[in-house]
């Protein structure tokens, strides 16, 4: 458990993380002349460094790695939806108004006049990696097991809009909706990490699996409809070797592969997972990694200076980041627990923020401000025109009847002004560039309205200072923060230590993927760093779609799954959510209600909205190019979502780009081989065991042709001595060691 973020101790840490920074960069020079060994590396014979890409797994590590089903609640889908299942359509995030890319479907949605009524036209010669062709029977099949099965994730959306399904000839599907709603096409379309991925009908039904049953299947080795097949794992969950399918032009990106000339992506994907990110950042120089998930400034910084051009960046200057990821990072409450089901209690929270102090002590200026839970950069600028003109007005109603304006417009430029001076910026920035930066502003930062707010409900402070809830009894306040996203972690601990300077006691619950999403599932948590729920958006007419999550049918008892996981519940948003369901997206009558929505949404404090999810996104370019930046944006640039397969197949080996010419023919899903975790560092003169999984191709006739796998288990053994690495990081850890033991002792 992490003890707080202390910003009186802020200066101390910087200093700490100078000092490493500094001795990373120093063992870095020791490591650029390294030998790249990939002995260490889970790659079969023949394999080399070149023909892979190396990814970072969002989650670290994978609780149970022999679980592929990612249709079930709970399974992390980090390390296998960007390459082997998928949806019917992707939402453009370089697009302003989000415009569907077709995946599985053929064409755009098409919808009966009274909106009753979804086809879809799905694309023909697409096959799964079996050699059975992908049909309407597929969607049919994922479609009713939703309907059927409450063990899957989306059971309670398809309940909510689905009436009857079926197929029209071998290649449409018709939906028969419970009532009118333009919007339902969503449901199939990632906006940005996921959507209902389509099933393969014939594994389950091969495997004698019912549609209730489907959760208990461990879907492994999993079928796949993208480009990619699973070849081996890691017993500990440590990594996942994906390869590409002989067939990919059979795949579900084969006729935009085809379409647009693309190289058809690296031949080996690795995904790795880690514990911590110093390790991160040592693989990522030796050249064991290709990019890493949310990296801390001090990380990204590191390697910028170390590896310079070797790194693609999204901004080519400071502060460097992607800052319009869909989704809306904030804190967030569970309203069915007491006190957070009072709009007072959760409006003085948020007023307890100092957002100018957060912006530049806690997130560096290295972060983009979110009031409006909008999304993406398309519906941001979209409803940030729109609203600001209300959010400069909007005011709430204090306890002596006088209104508060709470909206500050100026900590963008505080934030400008302290880059200027820290060096950052050196040439003068328009305002536009300012506010398309860090926002357009944020709730003042009012400790003393916070006060009233509370008192009015019965809160007072005891003979300490601390408060008090309205029956005498400490106020104790827990959040959960995650493992693995670093602007989480930030805004729960700096949240955590305002919140305790105001007079709250306050402590840091950190939790592993399944367990910290699962409480939020649950109804298990209080107060919680998380992202999305209703708050992401790919287009900026989705929003009454979203917000529908936040309707009271979706509230369950607390130790329930519920997709509102917020748990809030207002018959008033119901009606306005349901109303603008019932309009064209794009209207002017449905604008005008998605106004109200949100006005309502922010009205009522639902969440605390802060920040986007935004990511200093880097990609190595010593061995593959095309990597997605701001020049070359791509449909969804962030490699742990689903739709970045599409990024994956335009890679390209450096230095030449040729024409490919694959053979479209079938490849047979492979059992992949459960191996031991690799030791990540190789010490001198320990063996390193490689398993490599041999396969033997036994080819016989069924009905139709296909091909069975074989799969035998040989071990190469292999002794590699890395004397200049382990020296260099002995030395790493020496100093790291005595800078740190050097700061304390001055403290």
């Amino acid at each position: 458990m992490y003890m707080g973020f202390n910003m009186k101790q802020a200066m101390n840490v910087v200093k700490i993380a100078a000092i490493i920074l500094i001795v990373i960069m120093f063992a870095s020079l020791i490591l650029g002349f390294t030998p790249k060994v990939s002995a260490q590396l889970p790659l079969p014979p023949g394999v080399s460094r070149k023909d892979v890409v190396i990814l970072d797994i969002i989650h670290g590590r994978t609780p149970d790695p022999s679980n592929f089903n990612v249709w079930v609640v709970g399974v992390p889908q980090g390390h296998i939806h960007q390459f082997c299942v998928d949806a019917l359509w992707y939402g453009n995030l370089s697009d302003p108004m989000g415009k569907p890319v077709n995946i599985l479907a053929a064409a755009p949605p098409q919808y009966s006049p009274d909106y009753t009524k979804l086809t879809i036209k799905l694309k023909q010669g697409v096959y799964w990696s079996d050699g059975v062709e992908f049909t309407a029977d597929d969607v049919v099949f994922t479609i009713q097991a939703m309907l059927n099965n409450p063990n899957l994730i989306w059971y309670a959306t398809a309940k909510t809009w689905v009436k009857d399904v079926k197929a029209l000839d071998k290649y449409t599907v018709e939906i028969t909706l419970t009532q009118p709603n333009p919007y339902a096409h969503y449901i199939f379309l990632v906006q940005a990490w996921n959507a209902m991925y389509i099933m393969p009908k014939h594994y389950f039904e091969n495997k004698g699996i019912s549609m209730d049953k489907i959760h208990e299947d461990k879907f492994n080795p999993p079928v796949c409809i993208g480009p990619y097949v699973l070849h081996s794992y890691d017993t500990g969950g440590m990594w996942f070797l994906w390869k590409r399918r002989d067939d990919y032009l059979r795949s579900d990106l084969g006729d935009l592969i085809q379409k647009y000339g693309w190289y058809g992506g690296p031949t080996w994907v690795l995904e790795r997972g880690f514990l911590d990110q110093q390790t991160k950042v040592l693989e990522t120089l030796a050249g064991n990694l290709d990019t890493i998930f949310d990296p801390s400034p001090e990380a990204f910084e590191t390697i910028l200076k170390s590896m310079g051009n070797r790194i693609v960046t999204w901004l080519p200057q400071w502060p460097y980041f992607w800052g319009y990821d869909p989704t809306n990072r904030g804190i967030y409450f569970n309203i069915m627990k007491y006190p957070y089901n009072i709009t007072e209690v959760r409006w003085a929270l948020a007023l307890a923020i100092n957002m100018t102090k957060l912006m530049i002590e806690a997130y560096r200026g290295i972060q983009r401000i979110v009031i409006l839970p909008v999304g993406t950069e398309g519906p941001t600028l979209y409803w940030q025109e729109r609203l600001l003109p209300w959010l400069k007005e909007f005011a709430i109603t204090l306890p002596n009847g006088t209104q508060f304006k709470v909206f500050d417009d100026i900590i963008p430029f505080k934030i400008y002004e302290w880059a200027k001076a820290q060096g950052y910026i050196t040439q003068e920035w328009s305002k536009d560039r300012i506010t398309y930066t860090w926002g357009i502003g944020w709730w003042k930062y009012a400790p003393d309205v916070a006060e009233q707010l509370l008192k009015k409900v019965g809160f007072k402070r005891g003979p300490d200072g601390k408060w008090l809830l309205p029956n005498g009894a400490p106020w104790k306040i827990t959040i959960n923060i995650p493992t693995y996203e670093y602007d989480a972690i930030v805004l729960g601990q700096a949240a955590a230590e305002m919140w305790r300077s105001f007079g709250i006691d306050v402590s840091v619950q950190v939790l592993e993927s399944t367990p910290f999403w699962n409480a939020a599932s649950y109804g298990t948590f209080e107060v919680g760093s998380y992202w999305g729920l209703h708050a992401f958006a790919s287009d900026p007419f989705v929003i009454p779609m979203n917000y529908q999550i936040l309707e009271c049918q979706f509230v369950k008892p607390i130790g329930n799954y519920s997709p509102n996981w917020a748990r809030y519940c207002n018959p008033e948003l119901d009606s306005l959510i349901n109303k603008a369901l019932g309009m064209l997206p794009g209207s002017q009558e449905q604008i005008a209600m998605t106004e109200e929505i949100i006005k309502f949404v922010v009205k009522e404090m639902v969440s605390i909205t802060t920040g986007d999810c935004k990511k200093l996104l880097f990609y190595v370019n010593d061995y593959w190019d095309g990597w997605p930046s701001s020049a070359n944006p791509g449909v969804n640039p962030m490699f742990w979502c689903e739709p970045f397969k599409i990024q994956l197949v335009q890679l390209y080996p450096k230095g030449y780009k040729p024409t490919p010419t694959p053979t479209p023919t079938p490849t047979p899903t492979p059992k992949p081989t459960p191996s031991p975790t690799p030791t990540p560092t190789t010490a001198p003169g320990v063996v390193v065991t490689i398993t490599t999984v041999v396969t033997q191709t036994i080819e016989r006739t069924i009905t139709t042709i296909s091909t069975v796998l074989s799969t035998t288990t040989s071990t190469i053994t292999q002794t590699v001595t890395e004397w200049t690495t382990t020296i260099a990081i002995a030395i790493v850890l020496f100093i790291i060691g005595f800078a740190i033991a050097w700061t304390i002792k001055r403290r």
